[in-house]
């Protein structure tokens, strides 16, 4: 019976288990997100200036810029097996990816072959991420901030697009200098990579592995020493899973956190209860 009733109201449960590691995980997803659209961006108003340097004719241009969703194709077969296991690692080597992607790219004029814009695109589309990105908040957001995160993600990738053209419309305003490593048309991507290398700092320290905030109570069995063994996982704050997604605690801990749980899903059905009796009395 609690299986059920929690199954219906799991979204007033969303209301109380979101623990502060996973809004952290969240937030740099999220800025992620940002950051790789604006490396997306910022190159494509200067890739035909970029590629006259380099002595190239302009169809080069777009064989630059196809490189990019040719990596993000491949970036599927990994990013989405890897980050539903090792969400920490998975991120780190997408930014590791873009890192290299956007200093690759800088240093095609410095070497003055064209082969280095061609792997910088790939490896960016390379270290998207952004299908795990989504996924992510899908996964370990709970139900009543669903909507909400996914309007940041979706917000953020359209001001990261908008912030590269405004960044290199801003860049092509300085006075040129197309010979030097550090010219217009590599503003972009050096800036890129200050803020990757920041992000990867910051992904290192705070970047945690993920756990769902909301698990069902099924599945459950005992041990001869009369301890419970639920496979999956139970709305709670604390998650004492084992590496192999056991919860393991004994009957008399799971009867407490069931009492604990049906109490607070009783309170919450109650307010609730009174709203829509209130709602009937002035409709009435």
């Amino acid at each position: 019976s609690l299986s059920v009733l929690y199954k219906k109201n799991s979204s007033i449960m969303s209301n109380v288990y979101f623990s502060n590691n996973n809004l952290t995980n969240i937030t740099i997803t999220l800025i992620h997100t940002f950051v790789y659209m604006f490396s997306f961006s910022v190159t494509i108003p200067t890739n035909p200036r970029y590629l006259f340097l380099l002595n190239k004719d302009d169809y080069y241009s777009a064989i630059v810029n196809v490189c990019l969703p040719v990596g993000v194709l491949l970036s599927f077969s990994y990013s989405t097996v890897w980050s539903s296991k090792k969400t920490k690692s998975s991120m780190i080597f997408s930014t590791l990816l873009l890192l290299a992607g956007n200093v690759i790219y800088s240093l095609s004029q410095k070497f003055q072959n064209v082969n280095f814009m061609f792997i910088g695109r790939f490896l960016l589309g390379l270290g998207s991420n952004r299908v795990s990105n989504k996924m992510y908040i899908v996964n370990y957001t709970p139900k009543q901030y669903l909507n909400r995160y996914l309007s940041y993600f979706h917000i953020l990738s359209v001001l990261g697009t908008a912030f590269g053209f405004l960044i290199n419309m801003m860049f092509q305003q300085s006075k040129s200098n197309d010979g030097a490593l550090f010219n217009p048309n590599t503003y972009g991507t050096w800036l890129c990579s200050c803020l990757l290398l920041l992000l990867l700092f910051v992904e290192c320290i705070a970047l945690t592995e993920a756990h769902s905030e909301e698990f069902s109570i099924t599945n459950t069995t005992f041990d001869g020493n009369n301890n419970m063994i639920t496979r999956g996982t139970l709305g709670i704050s604390d998650d004492p899973r084992d590496k192999n997604g056991n919860v393991n605690m004994t009957l008399d801990e799971s009867i407490r956190r069931d009492t604990v749980m049906v109490e607070d899903i009783n309170e919450k059905l109650g307010q609730v209860n009174q709203e829509n009796q209130f709602t009937d009395t002035n409709l009435v």
